[in-house]
């Protein structure tokens, strides 16, 4: 394995092109060995990492000034109108979002480059893997999807989110209810009734929170980053345009500023539901929480995720595989044939159990 760095450090400020030195051919990063690659000759390049990404204050009002512009590219799907970044070294052959090929590259600039990046550490092979265990595991998705699903394309695409830091404290005042059961009347007018035993709350509540994500794709809702939890942020590093190579990275439509207001409401709602945990409560009434944020920092990253289209009786299915973990989330198509059968089955055991039933009573 030869040292790449060199020819890195030779290249970086004329054309980021990142070329094998034995064959000349281009080289992509491999999860897998967590190197560059020759696909052609098959030389390994050992690539230098920093590992850690320091955040930034976000009170002190500064923001990163440094783009993308000479490193990569924005194409433009035509079908779905997505873009994806893509280095300079690479070209965009289909969307990774709808699978179409109608596929244009732009004049437009690509944005803030990043401080950080967690790389794929898992390989298309592998994700495919995941991908098809996960779909096995599936009791109403038709045959044809988990015999055909292995042959289908994944797409490594790194997501920008914005991760922040922050300590809060919060003043709060409430009122809360407890349900409980008393029994009333008498003879005939017996009963059970139900009321609320309510109660009044208030007090003070700190809280740290570390790496809240906030997705800035407009292309990855975040429900489906949420949901992909885990990410394996021990292993960020900072920022190198080298992963990209062989990947390509969505196009963020929310600045800072934007996604830590998003941020503040997404820890509001933890912060509210913390403070009710603390308390016996079935009823709220009413929750005054009003929080003061500190300490906030942030980091621009990209987090690596693949993703799959399947296209199932004209409909396209999404499926996205977590580049670090290997979890897989996603919507599959259901067969009405085994949902039939499984609705008959149920109801031949319930008929079933019913003759049981009065069998056992006669």
């Amino acid at each position: 394995m030869a040292d790449v760095m060199d020819l890195y450090n030779a290249e970086q400020h004329e054309t980021e092109v990142f070329k094998c030195p034995s064959c000349g051919a281009n080289l992509v990063f491999s999860p897998a060995k967590q190197m560059l690659v020759c696909d052609h000759c098959g030389g390994e390049f050992e690539m230098g990492k920093t590992y850690g990404v320091q955040p930034v204050d976000f009170a002190t009002g500064e923001r990163p000034k440094e783009t993308w512009g000479e490193e990569t590219v924005v194409y433009r799907c035509e079908n779905c109108g997505a873009k994806e970044i893509l280095a300079r070294t690479e070209i965009a052959k289909t969307c990774p979002f709808c699978g179409t090929t109608n596929i244009v590259a732009t004049d437009e600039l690509s944005g803030m480059k990043p401080n950080g990046v967690l790389p794929f550490l898992f390989d298309e092979e592998a994700a495919k893997k995941n991908f098809l265990a996960w779909v096995k595991k599936k009791w109403f998705v038709p045959n044809k999807l988990k015999k055909q699903a292995a042959a289908d394309q994944m797409n490594g695409v790194y997501s920008p989110c914005w991760l922040f830091n922050a300590n809060s404290d919060s003043v709060y005042n409430g009122r809360l209810g407890e349900r409980y059961t008393v029994t009333v009347g008498s003879g005939k007018n017996r009963r059970t009734e139900t009321r609320i035993r309510w109660f009044s709350v208030s007090g003070n509540f700190s809280r740290a929170f570390e790496d809240y994500i906030v997705e800035a794709s407009p292309y990855l809702t975040q429900r489906q980053v949420d949901d992909l939890r885990p990410y394996r942020l021990e292993k960020s590093v900072a920022y190198d345009q080298r992963f990209l190579a062989g990947f390509a990275a969505s196009h963020y439509d929310k600045d800072m500023d934007t996604s830590w207001l998003e941020a503040r409401s997404g820890l509001d709602k933890i912060i509210r539901q913390e403070i009710l945990n603390l308390y016996h409560a079935d009823v709220v009434d009413f929750l005054n929480v009003s929080s003061f944020y500190k300490d906030v920092t942030f980091r621009y990253m990209l987090l690596p995720i693949w993703i799959c289209n399947y296209r199932f009786n004209t409909k396209i299915y999404h499926f996205y595989v977590n580049g670090s973990t290997g979890k897989v989330i996603g919507k599959v198509p259901r067969s009405p044939l085994k949902i039939g059968f499984f609705t008959l089955g149920m109801l031949a055991l319930a008929a079933l159990l019913i003759w049981l039933i009065l069998t056992y009573l006669n």
